[in-house]
């Protein structure tokens, strides 16, 4: 029985399916889902990964540069400034994944 699919005539389907009259091909295949994850999301979540990858070593190198101040206060008897302390432990925050934006470091302390 000939049947039209996409506007050509077909007299059956491949593996020797015989189309009902009315079918195409078209009602053989599942539906596709409403979403269909894209390239473009995969490649989203890979740059937001490498993103937040280059975000922990800024404030990995940030807090390791921070110890030389901390070092400092301590050997001149200097008690932590507040301000160092907050910053980093917010430091301490983006590396262990639970902040996402740098600190603004504070003044150095005088």
């Amino acid at each position: 029985m000939p049947y039209l699919v996409n506007g050509l005539s077909a007299s059956s389907v491949p593996y020797g399916y015989n189309a009902q009259p009315g079918e195409t091909l078209l009602d053989h295949f599942p539906p596709l889902p409403d979403e269909v994850p894209s390239y473009d999301a995969a490649l989203a979540a890979q740059s937001s990964a490498a993103s937040s990858s280059a975000l922990k070593a800024q404030a990995q190198a940030a807090l390791d540069r921070s110890d030389v101040t901390m070092i400092r206060q301590y050997e001149e008897g200097n008690p932590a400034p507040a301000a160092w302390v907050a910053y980093r432990e917010a430091l301490r925050a983006v590396v262990a994944g639970t902040s996402t934006s740098l600190p603004t470091q504070p003044a150095y302390p005088v």
